[in-house]
């Protein structure tokens, strides 16, 4: 039956909307589910990159500790080798 012709078009009309409105409220579930679990993703990468932070900044305090330049990539004084002992935390840097 073609809606067009029919007397009872409109009735044909709402079936085909709200079966558009059922489609798009799932659409929109999905899309809601996808959102939650890309926050939740996103919460998980901020925390681990916390750790890493919180765990480098903890090595470097250990190598100064022992008189080793942290981030010799940083420090021009001593480029020649990494972990050289350095002479001076001031030329460093740190």
């Amino acid at each position: 039956m073609d809606c067009r012709t029919t007397t009872q078009g409109w009735v044909c009309g709402y079936k085909n909307v709200s079966s558009k409105i059922v489609e798009l409220e799932e659409e929109l579930r999905v899309v809601g589910n996808n959102l939650k679990s890309l926050e939740l993703s996103e919460e998980k990468a901020l925390e681990r990159e916390d750790v890493c932070a919180q765990q480098i900044r903890e090595l470097d305090a250990r190598l100064k500790e022992v008189g080793i330049c942290p981030r010799v990539h940083m420090c021009p004084y001593i480029y020649m080798e990494c972990a050289q002992p350095i002479r001076s935390l001031s030329n460093c840097g740190f």
